[in-house]
């Protein structure tokens, strides 16, 4: 390290690939170097802000990030950061204050609106709360990624009534793979439809005695 001259951006560059390799335990104390060597910048906080939530350690997550706080270093990226520890330490109001603050700034920025709809349905317990994917999907209905992403977040929450239209949508425009007919059967049927989850099951059972 030292043959190559150490600096911040070096120890952050280095911190990356652990990241990227998932390896946050030699990636963190990369980012800590950095942060010593250049206290001014507020991309390393955050890199090590991140990386101590990937090691379920929140509230010192939040201690880094409240610190850039108080030296007016706060950015929308770094909002979102602490709207997810938030989240983590189950401050749900908090986090959701901060999300509402964000999305209202939100003009053509859409991929930070999408880190900011699958934060609120990570972080929503609640059916029927989360709104932002809504938004978000209106303006890019063709994102099959974001889709296939919000429908499982949807899943996951047990907000059946909602996503069950994202699985509809999915069967519509991907292939009818056998695991994604089988959820999409489970959430009609969660979701109070179930004529349409006898269909799907149906479908499926055709589709093996037709292969015998």
């Amino acid at each position: 390290m030292k043959r190559f001259g150490a600096s911040p951006r070096l120890l952050a560059s280095l911190g990356r690939i652990h990241s990227a390799r998932r390896e946050p335990n030699e990636a963190l104390p990369l980012f800590l170097r950095a942060v010593r060597m250049d206290p001014g910048n507020r991309t390393y906080p955050l890199e090590v802000a991140r990386t101590l939530i990937w090691l379920e350690r929140p509230q010192e997550a939040l201690e880094v990030l409240e610190t850039l706080g108080a030296q007016d270093l706060l950015t929308p990226e770094i909002e979102l950061e602490r709207a997810r520890v938030f989240f983590r330490l189950g401050m749900r109001a908090e986090a959701r204050t901060i999300l509402g603050r964000l999305s209202a700034g939100v003009k053509e920025d859409w991929p930070f609106l999408r880190s900011l709809a699958e934060l609120e349905l990570e972080g929503s317990t609640e059916p029927g709360k989360a709104r932002l994917f809504e938004t978000y999907l209106k303006k890019h209905p063709q994102d099959l990624d974001a889709l296939r992403r919000f429908a499982k977040l949807l899943r996951a929450s047990g907000d059946h009534a909602r996503a069950w239209p994202l699985y509809r949508k999915r069967l519509e425009v991907e292939p009818r793979t056998t695991a994604l007919i089988l959820e999409a059967s489970e959430e009609a049927s969660w979701a109070g439809d179930p004529d349409s989850a006898i269909r799907l099951l149906e479908g499926v059972r055709e589709s093996v005695a037709g292969t015998k």
